[in-house]
């Protein structure tokens, strides 16, 4: 964010600036706040009788969220072998990587106690070097879903039933091709999606049904290329409608003069997102109930910023994907009454924790711990269950463990590691294969620059000499002439020139909704939902309507009218 941002949100919230610090990898300045020092003051723990303060940090929010995101693989699965079993599975690890990775059936059932890997601390090494040898010697899960039903090829995400490829997601039926979805059922290609039915092509909408090609629509149904369409039915290439039905364009039609047009431009178009028009209007970010707090889809949020795609939040800041927490910063995915955190990921029910992945269940005191459940008092620890005063997963006395740890942290001060999420060197994942390629996209050689891993080797699946082929020109148009033997058939991208194969189940929802054969591959087709989604970014602006100085997730340069909420409202009506 630019200064004249951090100002105007310092105004807005009455939170001074006391300092500005330089980024030590973007060179950016970046705005340390009276309630971020306050913040650090009220996490930073105590150990043998000695409170060691969380210094502040080195980099700008945006490098501490890409070094998060560095460690998450939500999409790319693999085939590898289970390395206790041999059997063939699927794995967020391709099978070049060095950690051992267990079936899921297996890892749960293995008998070993995760405490048998436990290392002595070694003042000689960094703490990322030892946390690491630790890390890779672990047995793993293959991926990380529990509770579903026929939908194996899921990452980050339970309780879905006879789902394929969604990622980030809970509680789906028959729903595929879909991240960061829920409660949906029949719908594939979703993207931050909820409780949507037989539907096709989503961003943002909830509560829609027989919906196509949409973008933060709500309660709706009978939507193509819609946009911010609200209790609507029976729309066409329309935008911010409110209690509307038979539009086409955005102009009124009688039932019978709408199905006419409709059917004569799907005969000769294919529909497809509105692309963004000089005279959108666009609300400055979306949310309801909120008490200064700033971020882009927040509902009853009080005194937070810098948040996105979050619900009932207090005093938070810098947080993507989040419910029900309080005083807590700079994390990714943390839910259910998580209190007084700081740089989380995939985080569930958390007390006073401090760069963590995966920890789950009623975890507090944690600090640098990986996928631990029902512990406290744990440092550097790896997969361990219902433990406390652990130290790279050896049991300590309480005085022992802190005395050791006081010990530890000095080392890391000295070290330089002291106060920073885990050293991306040390990532398990090449920066292509996470979300923060989504994020912050970067060429091979970008990453390279930054010392970056990258993942070079290709694991699409190889193409049988007996198999045939199609490309775009192959495919019927209609989908009304495509017969059953396209199950048998690979389809080679239309962009990225990688194979990809039509499911049974994807071939029947086409059919039903007369849709035609996807030319491209899925993550294609997730890249270019991505391109329109607004940015994870507060942007200060001035309202197109009324002048007023105004924060917003669309920058000056954006196309179309972007409103304040009250000018907003007047509009919609």
């Amino acid at each position: 964010m630019t200064k004249q941002t951090d100002q105007f949100i310092a105004d807005q919230t009455k939170d001074p600036i006391v300092q500005r610090n330089t980024c030590r990898i973007s060179w950016e300045e970046f705005a340390i706040y009276k309630s971020d020092r306050e913040f650090y003051n009220k996490i930073s723990p105590t150990f043998a009788g000695q409170k060691f303060a969380i210094p502040l940090p080195t980099l700008s929010p945006k490098e501490r969220k890409k070094r998060r995101f560095m460690f998450r693989n939500e999409r790319k699965l693999y085939k590898r072998k289970c390395d206790a079993t041999g059997k063939s599975i699927v794995s967020i690890y391709s099978p070049d990587k060095s950690f051992k990775v267990y079936d899921q059936a297996y890892r749960r059932s293995d008998s070993r106690d995760p405490m048998d890997y436990g290392i002595d601390v070694d003042f000689s090494k960094t703490f990322n070097e030892q946390f690491n040898s630790l890390y890779i010697t672990v047995p793993r899960l293959a991926v990380l879903a529990t509770q579903n039903e026929n939908s194996l090829y899921v990452n980050g995400a339970a309780y879905n039933k006879n789902c394929y490829l969604i990622f980030a997601s809970d509680y789906n039926e028959d729903t595929l091709y879909a991240d960061n979805t829920s409660h949906c059922q029949d719908v594939i290609d979703s993207s931050n999606s909820k409780k949507c039915t037989n539907s096709y092509q989503l961003i943002g909408c909830t509560n829609c049904s027989n919906t196509q090609y949409s973008i933060d629509c709500h309660d709706s149904y009978n939507l193509i290329s819609c946009f911010d369409c609200k209790n609507c039915q029976f729309c066409f290439g329309s935008s911010w409608l409110r209690n509307k039905q038979y539009y086409f364009q955005n102009q009124a039609y009688t039932k019978e003069q709408y199905e006419s047009l409709l059917q004569e431009h799907l005969q000769n178009n294919t529909p497809w997102y509105l692309s963004s028009r000089h005279d959108a209007i666009y609300r400055a970010s979306y949310g309801l109930n909120n008490e200064k707090s700033y971020g882009n889809y927040i509902n009853n949020c009080k005194d937070s910023v810098n948040i996105y795609s979050a619900t009932e939040l207090e005093n938070c800041k810098h947080i993507i994907n989040a419910e029900q927490c309080n005083n807590c910063q700079d994390s990714y995915v943390i839910i259910e009454n998580s209190t007084l955190c700081y740089e989380n990921v995939s985080s569930i029910w958390l007390h006073h924790c401090c760069f963590t992945f995966g920890c789950w269940n009623k975890n507090s005191d944690l600090y640098y711990c990986d996928h631990c459940q029902w512990c406290k008092d744990c440092f550097g620890c790896v997969w361990l269950r219902n433990k406390q005063y652990c130290i790279f997963n050896k049991q300590y006395t309480r005085d022992q463990y802190e005395t050791l740890v006081a010990k530890l942290i000095t080392h890391m001060t000295q070290t330089g590691e002291r106060g920073e999420y885990f050293d991306p060197k040390y990532a398990p994942f090449g920066y292509n294969e996470t979300i923060a390629q989504d994020e912050f996209p970067l060429t091979q050689q970008e990453a390279i620059s930054l010392w970056y891993k990258r993942q070079t080797n290709n694991y699409d699946p190889e193409i049988p000499a007996w198999t045939q082929t199609l490309t775009r020109d192959q495919i019927p148009t209609q989908t009304k002439d495509v017969s059953d033997n396209i199950l048998d058939k690979i389809i080679i991208c239309e962009i990225s020139h990688r194979p990809f194969r039509i499911t049974q189940q994807e071939l029947q929802f086409y059919k039903k909704h007369n849709i035609a054969i996807p030319r491209k591959h899925p993550d294609v087709r997730h890249e270019q939902r991505n391109t329109l989604k607004p940015y994870r970014e507060l942007f200060l602006r001035n309202c197109d309507k009324c002048s007023t100085q105004i924060l917003s997730v669309y920058p000056e340069a954006h196309t179309g009218k972007v409103y304040c909420d009250d000018c907003y409202q007047k509009e919609m009506g």
